[in-house]
């Protein structure tokens, strides 16, 4: 099986799925995207997965380092935006021309968080590679995570997108109110891209990442999300250069205790550049961050989405993160703050279940009138969706404010 054949059924994936383009760009949406040996490029794109622009964002920051550590790039597009189901390609200047991209660094800015769906590398001597999240990626290094619409270039595969966002405070969760027990987001993750890159080419590396999933992110210079990217100069990078690897292309056993180390800092010119930048525009970007902060908590507060896709998934990934979700497949409803899957009222179900209809929870009742608390339903509290979001396949969504 082919690995976008592989994708497209989902089963099987195994970390920072990665899909190597040989020859041909046909299908994927990056066809345009190159890199010289004085530039490389990092094409992000945004899920798209609520209402309004709910998961568009800031671009995010990105920094590149070699298979040495040695430090190639940095590219900071202060307050660039993002439109939620659409993308933003960043020119990296590269100061060793001669340097292929192995470490890759990517960072939320300010408190505009944006939920990824994918991201693409264009390297200097070869055809780009796109990365997309896969499912047992984001449960096991506990990325937050979203349904998403947004489709891989002309191609039926929709990757889940990931949350960063770079306040690191509790007042812009991305979906505030509808799982305010959860944690907030990351500032963002740093990988190791030719790592991941290896399980396209083996079979024998892909199976034992299934049997074995701390291999996907218990090493750090593998893949490490970080709470706290601020004043981050560095990342973790392989001592051993090149890895060895077993016959088959698998890791091998001693593989959790490869030592590592930090690689080289980010220059001095270009972090005070981006200093400079936040300082010449603080007061007014302050703000601009607290009205944008404030209008994504409302996009998605008390807000409901209705699609095809899991509300099971949703309820039993301990790091799935936005609102409230019903699936017309599974007729199955997810309470996102307490992660209560509950079934679809119908004739047979008439209490402790979701009517898809009014929008609301059944609660039990306990005689004269009162809801009881105990129950599948009884921890969830009696709510108000102020935003109903429709989706259809290849539609926009449609808003349906209650009331």
């Amino acid at each position: 099986m082919s690995f976008l054949a592989a994708l497209s059924t989902v089963t099987g994936l195994i970390g920072f799925a990665m899909i190597p383009v040989f020859g041909t760009t046909a299908g994927l949406g990056i066809a345009g995207l190159k890199s010289t040996k004085e530039v490389i490029e990092v094409k992000f794109t945004a899920g798209r997965c609520g209402l309004g622009d709910a998961c568009g964002g800031h671009i995010p920051s990105v920094g590149l380092w070699d298979l040495h550590g040695g430090y190639l790039g940095f590219d900071h597009k202060h307050g660039h935006h993002i439109d939620q189901g659409g993308f933003r390609t960043e020119h990296i200047n590269t100061l060793h021309s001669s340097g292929r991209p192995r470490y890759i660094a990517v960072a939320a800015q300010k408190k505009d968080a944006i939920c990824v769906s994918s991201m693409a590398v264009a390297y200097p001597d070869g055809e780009p590679v796109m990365m997309v999240m896969d499912p047992l990626t984001v449960d096991q290094c506990g990325m937050p995570w979203y349904q998403s619409l947004e489709t891989i270039g002309h191609l039926d595969l929709r990757p889940r997108c990931v949350w960063i966002d770079g306040s690191g405070k509790s007042k812009n969760r991305a979906a505030a109110g509808s799982h305010g027990n959860y944690q907030d987001p990351p500032a963002g993750f740093s990988l190791d891209i030719e790592a991941f890159m290896r399980y396209n080419f083996s079979e024998h590396n892909a199976k034992q990442w299934s049997d074995q999933p701390e291999l996907i992110c218990g090493h750090q210079a593998r893949f490490k999300k970080w709470d706290d990217m601020k004043g981050r100069i560095t990342v973790p990078v392989f001592a051993e250069k090149p890895l060895k690897y077993g016959p088959d292309g698998c890791d091998t056993k001693d593989f959790l205790a490869k030592d590592w180390y930090e690689s080289e800092r980010l220059h001095n010119d270009i972090r005070r550049r981006s200093a400079d930048d936040a300082d010449d525009n603080d007061q007014d970007e302050e703000e601009s961050d607290e009205t944008i902060a404030a209008r994504k908590e409302l996009l998605l507060h008390g807000t409901l989405v209705k699609g095809e896709q899991s509300a099971e998934a949703l309820c039993s990934s301990a790091s799935s993160y936005g609102p409230d979700w019903y699936s017309y497949e599974e007729h199955h409803y997810c309470h996102m703050e307490t992660k209560t899957l509950l079934p679809g009222c119908s004739a047979e179900v008439t209490e402790e279940c979701f009517d898809a209809d009014k929008h609301e929870v059944r609660h039990r009742f306990c005689g004269f009138g009162r809801k009881c608390r105990r129950g599948l339903a009884g921890a969830i509290p009696v709510k108000t969706f102020q935003r109903i979001g429709m989706l259809e396949t290849q539609t926009e969504w449609a808003l349906f404010p209650k009331g």
